[in-house]
C-alpha cells in the first residue's frame, strides 16, 4: 500500500530502484513492522556516496545508479532501512552514527538472505564484514565513536557499517 516512486536520467533505472525498494519494503515490513509512510521517494543526484536517506525520501548516486545490479539492490535495501532505523527509532548521526548505520547494514544482510539465499549473505559477511574485524584501527576508533574521530570515509565504514553490523550478526547468533 505504499506508492514507490524513482527520479533518475534513465527510466529503466528508475524501474530498477523501485523493483529493489519494493522488494526491501516487503522484507523489512515482514520482519521490523509495517512501514510508517504512505510514500517513498528514489532520486538519482550528483553526489559522491551510495545513498543517502531521510524520511520518505532516499537519494542514490548517479555513479551507483548508472551500473545497477547488486551494489544498486544492496546500497537501495540499505537506505530504505533506514526508514525504520534513522528517524523513526532515532539517532544522533554525528555522535552515534552506528545505531542506524550498523542496524541498517544488518538489515541489508536479512534483505539478502530473504532475497537471495543464506550462502550469499554468508558469503557477503565472509567478504565484507569478517575482513573489518581484521584491519588495525587507532585506538577508540569504534564503532560509536563520533564521526570526528575517524581519519577518512573508507576508515568510517570499516567500522561503523561493517565492525557495526558484526556486532549485530553476532548478537543475532547468540
Amino acid at each position: 500500500d505504499t506508492l514507490v516512486t524513482a527520479y533518475a536520467r534513465d527510466a529503466g533505472k528508475a524501474r530498477e530502484m523501485v523493483k529493489y525498494a519494493q522488494q526491501a519494503l516487503e522484507t523489512f515490513g515482514e520482519r521490523y513492522g509495517t512501514y510508517l509512510y504512505p510514500s517513498l521517494t528514489l532520486a538519482e543526484v550528483d553526489f559522491p556516496f551510495g545513498g543517502m536517506e531521510y524520511p520518505r525520501m532516499v537519494m542514490m548516486g548517479s555513479s551507483l545508479v548508472e551500473a545497477g545490479g547488486q551494489d544498486l539492490e544492496l546500497t537501495v535495501a540499505h537506505e530504505v532501512a533506514h526508514q525504520w532505523w534513522y528517524a523513526v527509532v532515532g539517532s544522533d548521526p554525528v555522535n552515534q552514527a552506528w545505531q542506524d548505520e550498523a542496524l541498517s547494514q544488518f538489515s541489508m544482510l536479512e534483505y539478502l538472505e530473504d532475497r537471495h539465499g543464506l550462502a550469499r549473505r554468508k558469503e557477503y559477511e565472509q567478504r565484507e564484514l569478517e575482513s573489518a574485524l581484521r584491519v588495525t584501527v587507532p585506538r577508540g576508533v569504534t564503532p560509536g565513536a563520533p564521526l570526528d574521530r575517524f581519519s577518512s570515509m573508507s576508515e568510517y565504514a570499516l567500522v561503523v557499517y561493517d565492525r557495526g553490523a558484526a556486532m549485530f550478526c553476532a548478537l543475532d547468533r547468540m
